[in-house]
């Protein structure tokens, strides 16, 4: 119910990386996993570690908020992923965050699903305080803007949030 129905075969796939990612985080706390869950739900309904299409990405050029400082870097770090970093910046901070410096060199790594497993836990695990601070202030607004950078539309925030207190609520009566 979680992701789209065309997804469960990439899930009985890929989740796996999902899981090893969770194990090797040490992430046990039942908020962030509800968030990480919901945010992958949101982010990428059909589990699909996706590329960001060459003519959308060609805005990010020269973007010295994403870090893009050398001709090309627009598309070559464009949104990919299941949660989609752009921007070399990005990028390199993933990349010295994993220990995975190839990442620069071959971005589009960062649609492989054991990598975009990873990616999507650090990143989420980087910004923890303010995920948990939002939900614990029921500002699902905020929380959907620490993936985006924009705003959720108001059936994203109303799914990403029936999903994360459906997922916690499991977690939280499962023990």
């Amino acid at each position: 119910p979680y992701f789209a129905k065309d997804a469960k075969v990439r899930l009985d796939k890929d989740v796996v990386y999902l899981q090893n990612a969770l194990k090797e985080f040490k992430v046990s706390d039942p908020r962030l996993v509800a968030i990480i869950v919901a945010t992958l739900a949101i982010e990428t309904p059909t589990f699909n570690a996706y590329e960001e299409a060459t003519t959308a990405a060609e805005r990010y050029e020269g973007s010295q908020t994403l870090g893009n400082s050398q001709p090309g870097d627009g598309v070559k770090f464009r949104g990919r992923g299941y949660v989609g970093i752009t921007g070399r910046q990005n990028y390199a901070a993933m990349a010295n965050r994993l220990g995975f410096p190839s990442l620069l060199d071959v971005p589009e790594d960062a649609k492989k699903p054991e990598v975009a497993a990873r990616i999507a836990l650090a990143w989420i695990l980087d910004r923890q305080t303010s995920y948990i601070s939002s939900i614990e202030n029921n500002d699902f607004v905020r929380a959907g803007r620490l993936v985006r950078g924009g705003k959720l539309r108001p059936l994203e925030q109303e799914r990403y949030e029936s999903i994360y207190y459906s997922i916690f609520t499991k977690l939280t009566n499962a023990s």
